[in-house]
C-alpha cells in the first residue's frame, strides 16, 4: 500500500509537472509560425498580443505552492489569516 507521504509527494510532482506542460504548451502555441498558408492563423495577431506571459502563470503557481506548504501568503502585503 502507498503511504500518505509517497501519495502527497506523487501529486506534488505529477501538479507540478502538468503545470509545466500546460505553460510549454501555451508557449509553443503563442509563439508558433504557420507555414503554407497565406490566410490569419487561427489565433489572430491581436490575442497574440494579450496573451498571457508566462512569468504571470509562473508567479501564480508559486504563490499557490507557497501557501499549500502551510508558508502564508507569498504575496508581499497580503493579509492571509
Amino acid at each position: 500500500m502507498i503511504s500518505d507521504a509517497s501519495l502527497y509527494s506523487l501529486a506534488v510532482f505529477l501538479g507540478s509537472a502538468a503545470m509545466l506542460l500546460i505553460v510549454l504548451y501555451h508557449f509553443l502555441e503563442i509563439n508558433a509560425k504557420e507555414e503554407g498558408s497565406k490566410s490569419e492563423s487561427v489565433v489572430g495577431g491581436e490575442r497574440k498580443a494579450d496573451a498571457i506571459p508566462a512569468a504571470y502563470v509562473v508567479l501564480v503557481y508559486e504563490v499557490w505552492a507557497t501557501r499549500q506548504q502551510g508558508g502564508g501568503s507569498a504575496v508581499p502585503g497580503s493579509v492571509h489569516k
